[in-house]
């Protein structure tokens, strides 16, 4: 059905704020004519442009309100997305075959995190509408497609199932809706990721964090406090996806907002977080013991214990309290656990490092929810935690590393375990040697 007129006010509104303060790229189909790329289109602040074509000449129309364009061939370069000087990316030829597997891998670093692309001018008999439709493409909610037609029914049920936008407006309709302005002086300035240390403020350009997308995530004010559901449609489609994707495409970081309210606290998420924040201010125990800060704490559970949820709310309320930056690992990246090499484990180094630039007596709260990759063995993910933990050690890092598993049988692995029963749950302080050697949060499904 056809958008009414507040409808589109509210959709342009949104599409300016989405361009204004993160990273949007714009998709031209090769049904596109110049027409279709007008001005209102052109001024929004596009992170990188992709045209299938092998035209560049759309590129310089793209150029306005100090903004310039860099062309780029699609299958040679994967260009760092800039609002100031655009990617402006096209088709070198029309092997489908060899450029829709560089698609892919070029989308794949675009669309981490609180991005979207908006395509137009797409034809939906293209042979890259399997890339956008395929099982396993990852880009579940994060694309809009504009001037479709809808009496292509199978076509568009499509891209529904995969929680795309399907419009039948052209986006410049859309646009001319809008009642905010996208003129804004903000340049460079919007690519800023920010987060917060010892209840300040602190700023990152996205362009530092490129090479740990699909490593690690900073949490940040644009990741949590951007294109939250607003509305009942809105609300349950955002609900039924937070259920669908919660655990295979990792956290559905909206759903942790007071607007949303999804989130139903376990049993033991107090005590969870009373730990880590003890462990985070270096404080006593329930042992009485002071924290050791080279020690990890784990989350053991039962699978559907809600471990994944709880992990990601935990990160929510720490990042909402400004003491302590909160990294989290993607839990998707399954070759973290089994090729967990010092090259990856360095760039988290690094990007930690750059963190500690903006604040030298930062502590950093590192998460890695290990029991999402379906790795029933405890003793790979613990190994590579345990190895990623020494890593960062040793090379001078102040952080506390929180990390869920599977259960498993801890007799075997420690001669000493204060076990401390709670409802639903047990607080287990292992030691070897009278030395702490980890935390671990035992719980059950019903916890």
């Amino acid at each position: 059905p056809m958008l009414d007129n507040i409808a589109k006010k509210l959709l342009a509104n949104q599409i300016i704020s989405n361009t204004n303060h993160q990273h949007c790229f714009l998709f031209i189909g090769k049904n596109a004519t110049e027409e279709d790329i007008t001005e209102s289109i052109c001024k929004l602040k596009w992170s990188a442009i992709i045209h299938e074509s092998d035209n560049f000449d759309y590129a310089s129309k793209f150029a306005v309100n100090d903004k310039y364009t860099d062309s780029y061939i699609l299958n040679q370069n994967n260009p760092i997305p800039n609002k100031k000087n655009i990617p402006f990316i096209y088709f070198s030829d029309n092997d489908y075959s060899s450029f829709q597997f560089s698609l892919y891998g070029l989308l794949n670093i675009y669309l981490k995190d609180l991005r979207h692309l908006y395509v137009i001018g797409f034809d939906l008999y293209d042979p890259l509408l399997n890339l956008f439709t395929s099982k396993n493409s990852g880009f579940e909610g994060k694309i809009s497609f504009f001037g479709i037609d809808d009496t292509i029914t199978t076509t568009k049920k499509e891209l529904l199932e995969k929680n795309y936008e399907v419009y039948n407006e052209s986006l410049d309709e859309i646009l001319i809706e809008s009642t905010v302005d996208n003129d804004t002086n903000a340049t460079n300035e919007e690519a800023n990721v920010l987060f917060f240390s010892n209840n300040k403020q602190h700023s990152i350009p996205e362009t530092d964090l490129i090479s740990t997308h699909g490593i690690v995530t900073l949490l940040n004010r644009g990741l949590l406090e951007n294109n939250l559901p607003v509305g009942k449609t809105d609300l349950s489609r955002a609900f039924e996806k937070f259920l669908e994707s919660s655990t295979s495409d990792g956290p559905q970081w909206y759903a942790y907002s007071k607007s949303a309210n999804f989130i139903v606290e376990r049993g033991y998420k107090k005590t969870l977080m009373s730990v880590t924040e003890t462990a985070l201010n270096s404080g006593l125990m329930p042992d009485g013991q002071k924290y050791d800060n080279s020690k990890s704490i784990v989350l053991m559970g039962e699978s559907a214990s809600s471990k994944s949820i709880m992990l990601s709310s935990i990160a929510v309320d720490v990042f909402n309290a400004h003491k302590y930056p909160v990294l989290f690992i993607d839990p998707t990246n399954i070759s973290l656990v089994f090729d967990n090499s010092d090259e990856t484990f360095e760039k988290i180094n690094i990007l930690m490092e750059r963190i500690e630039q903006c604040d030298s007596d930062v502590k950093i709260l590192l998460i890695w929810d290990c029991s999402a990759l379906q790795i029933n063995n405890f003793q790979i993910s613990q190994k590579a935690a345990q190895k990623l933990n020494r890593y960062l050690i040793n090379r001078g890092r102040r952080f506390i590393l929180l990390y869920s598993s599977y259960k498993y049988d801890l007799s075997k692995n420690a001669k000493d375990i204060t076990s401390l029963h709670l409802t639903n749950f047990t607080l287990l302080i292992i030691t070897i040697m009278n030395v702490q050697m980890q935390i671990c949060i035992s719980i059950t499904k019903n916890g």
